[in-house]
């Protein structure tokens, strides 16, 4: 299996919408806050690229110039791509390419409790568990899981 990260660009980024299908279930969003900015400097992003296909995304995304953390985002739109290590091996890639370009110490992300998959993966990949809070959303309340990587 062959796993590239691609930039995502003004070229490519048509293809994205269509990733994107189906995935309400599991996150709140798919796209970072800074989608639109680009900005080396406060975001990675990047396609995950399986065997010449697209297959997902993954970002790291900090909230302001001067923060020493980044928040991950991830998915792997396609049933048929999860368990199989791409997300471990993606998280692990992504961190060490945006660890110099986003001058961070530590990686944090938010995961649905009820995502066992992801949060098994996070798990594998060094992050831990800080904290569980309820969040409301249109579909009702979630449970929520705060997780931390330090990476420095």
């Amino acid at each position: 299996m062959n796993i590239v990260l691609d930039v995502i660009n003004a070229f490519n980024r048509m293809v994205y919408s269509e990733l994107e299908i189906g995935l309400s279930q599991y996150m709140s969003r798919t796209r970072p806050n800074r989608a639109d900015t680009c900005d080396e400097n406060s975001l990675y992003w990047r396609y995950i690229v399986v065997d010449n296909r697209m297959c997902g995304s993954i970002w790291l995304e900090k909230e302001d110039l001067t923060a020493r953390f980044a928040t991950l985002g991830i998915f792997i739109s396609s049933q048929g791509d999860r368990g199989n290590g791409i997300g471990s091996f993606v998280i692990n890639e992504a961190i060490q390419e945006a660890k110099k370009s986003l001058a961070i110490s530590s990686v944090v992300l938010r995961v649905r409790a009820n995502n066992l998959p992801a949060y098994h993966c996070y798990l594998k990949c060094g992050f831990v568990e800080k904290k569980r809070f309820i969040k409301s959303t249109a579909e009702g309340e979630i449970e929520v899981i705060y997780m931390v990587k330090n990476i420095s």
